[in-house]
């Protein structure tokens, strides 16, 4: 994406930009691009947890997480990237719930070979 502000003048012939009418008409269309640029980025942005702004409360709300008053943006980021990348670890009974979540069964543990049946 661009990073910069858009000059349509730059990609036509030089004797447009002469004509005040099409002068005008070029620098609301620049305007307009810049607008909508800044308002991409700004949406590109909020899709990762580092650089989100508005979007941080969507993202503690699928972590459940409940955010104190005085929280800066950038504690609120580090706790939702901690509880991102936080995995539990599979025991026996983790496993079982989560087998008990979708059928009835149960675990059998071949600890000599690393691996749940």
């Amino acid at each position: 994406m661009r990073q910069s502000r858009m000059d349509i003048l730059k990609y036509l012939p030089n004797f447009l930009s002469k004509d005040p009418m099409f002068h005008c008409a070029a620098e609301t269309c620049n305007e307009e691009h810049d607008r909508l640029r800044l308002a991409l980025q700004n949406l590109a942005d909020n899709f990762f947890v580092n650089t989100a702004t508005w979007a941080l409360p969507l993202y503690e709300s699928f972590l459940g997480i409940k955010p104190s008053d005085g929280d800066s943006d950038e504690f609120r980021r580090q706790r939702i990237l901690f509880k991102l990348q936080h995995v539990d670890v599979s025991t026996k009974d983790f496993m079982n719930s989560i087998i008990n979540l979708y059928s009835v069964g149960h675990i059998v543990e071949v600890n000599e070979e690393y691996y749940f049946q």
